[in-house]
Order: structure tokens, then C-alpha cells, then sequence
């Protein structure tokens, strides 16, 4: 059975954000050992954002799969 379009698009934004906390995890660690929490605490604001965001889409999703069943 097709996904919805909406389901397909919520799920491509749900990896992208799981993507970016990846990434932006690993490059906060790098440079926490290269330069010190004073230059890589960005990094762990933008990891901890794109989690939150990916929780949601994630959330959003399983919601709304669940009421279209």
C-alpha cells in the first residue's frame, strides 16, 4: 500500500533531523576535545534542538499514521 504524501514528507523530515543531531553531536565532541566547551557548545545547542525536533516529528507521525488506520 502508498503512503500518504504527508506521511512520506514527515518521514523524510524526521530522518533529516535525526541526520543533523548525529552530526552535530559528533563535530560538539570534536571540538570540545580540539578548543574546550567554550567553542563547541553551539554544536550541543543545535544537537539538542534537532533532537527535540526529531521527538516531535516522530511523535507527530505515529499520531497521525494511528488515526488514519
Amino acid at each position: 500500500m502508498k503512503k500518504p504524501n504527508n506521511l512520506r514528507i514527515s518521514f523524510i523530515l524526521e530522518i533529516f533531523w535525526l541526520i543533523i543531531f548525529i552530526f552535530a553531536s559528533i563535530k560538539g565532541l570534536i571540538e570540545t576535545f580540539k578548543m574546550g566547551f567554550e567553542g563547541s557548545y553551539v554544536f550541543f545547542i543545535i544537537s539538542a534542538l534537532a533532537l527535540f525536533l526529531f521527538l516531535a516529528r516522530r511523535n507527530l507521525r505515529r499520531n497521525t499514521s494511528e488515526n488514519n488506520s
